[in-house]
C-alpha cells in the first residue's frame, strides 16, 4: 500500500478496523465510515450530500490515507 506510513497504518486498524468487523461489504463499511455520499430524492429533486451520522475519525483517517496514497504512487 503506498503511503502508508507507521501512524497511518495504526490510524487505519483503530479506527477503521472496529467497523469492518460488523460490515459485510466495503459500500457498507464506507458509510459507516462516512467516506460514501447519500442520494436523497424527492419528485423532480435530487441531491448527493455529506453523511452526518458516521464515524469522523474514521472518515478522517480514510482521507488522510487516500490522499498519502495518492501522494506516493507513481
Amino acid at each position: 500500500m503506498p503511503g502508508v506510513g507507521t501512524i497511518n497504518l495504526a490510524q487505519l486498524l483503530t479506527e477503521v478496523g472496529p467497523v469492518l468487523d460488523r460490515v459485510e461489504s466495503a459500500g457498507q463499511g464506507a458509510g459507516e465510515c462516512g467516506a460514501a455520499p447519500v442520494t436523497k430524492a424527492s419528485g423532480k429533486t435530487h441531491g448527493v450530500y455529506i453523511r452526518w451520522a458516521a464515524k469522523t475519525r474514521a472518515g478522517k483517517t480514510i482521507t488522510a490515507f487516500a490522499h498519502n496514497s495518492r501522494m506516493r504512487s507513481p
